[in-house]
């Protein structure tokens, strides 16, 4: 086997591998992961606030709640909404293995896989991790402001619901976008990576240059 097809066959084997243990639904990392990006959600949703100074809290699910039968996924958190008071007057389930782990999960994957160097590959962790993160907030920020802006008295004003509902129809409700996203972002780092010419390269063809001149 050729050098560049061992190369391919590595990266789809490390891609398999990482894709196969991180998201196996182990019982005890369903309840990790939820209290983990809940604590990073609510850090940033304390400093935000939806119309009418309503609060966005996210709090785990534990372990031994079962799907219902009308859920799609099983939930591993709620999402619960507050008036400034502190009293909650809503809240539905989501489930942030699927919303937010995943997703991490594809790209750091993609990004292991690919034939890039150590060095190209741990910058791009760096760069992408919170970035996903940041995607994944948004994400649920999005979600509940679309859900609230379908109750009267929110304080959204028609320009606003135009676009949070565009924003949820376009990016939220299609489910392959959870897949698609994080691989266009590792496929975007890898090529901004292989066009970038290295320090090593470009000593070698400046040497090459003077030795020519």
């Amino acid at each position: 086997m050729r050098a560049e097809g061992r190369r391919i066959l590595f990266g789809l084997v490390t891609f398999t591998l990482v894709i196969c243990v991180g998201a196996w639904p182990w019982a005890g990392t369903r309840i990790g992961i939820s209290r983990v990006m809940s604590a990073l959600a609510n850090g940033v949703f304390e400093h935000v606030a939806l119309d009418a100074g309503l609060q966005i809290e996210l709090v785990p699910v534990a372990a031994s709640v079962v799907r219902g039968d009308d859920q799609n996924v099983e939930e591993d958190t709620r999402v619960i909404i507050r008036r400034p008071d502190g009293t909650a007057i809503g809240q539905l389930g989501l489930s942030l293995r699927r919303d937010a782990y995943l997703p991490l999960l594809i790209f750091g994957a993609a990004l292991l896989a690919a034939p890039l160097a150590r060095r190209a590959k741990l910058l791009g962790l760096v760069a992408g991790v919170p970035f996903v993160l940041c995607v994944a907030v948004a994400s649920i920020w999005i979600l509940v402001t679309f859900l609230s802006s379908q109750q009267k008295g929110t304080g959204l004003v028609a320009w606003q619901t135009d676009v949070v509902t565009f924003l949820f129809e376009r990016w939220l409700t299609p489910p392959g976008n959870r897949v698609i996203a994080p691989l266009l972002l590792a496929a975007a780092w890898c090529v901004g990576s292989l066009k970038r010419p290295t320090a090593a390269s470009t000593n070698a063809d400046s040497a090459a240059r003077e030795a020519c001149g």
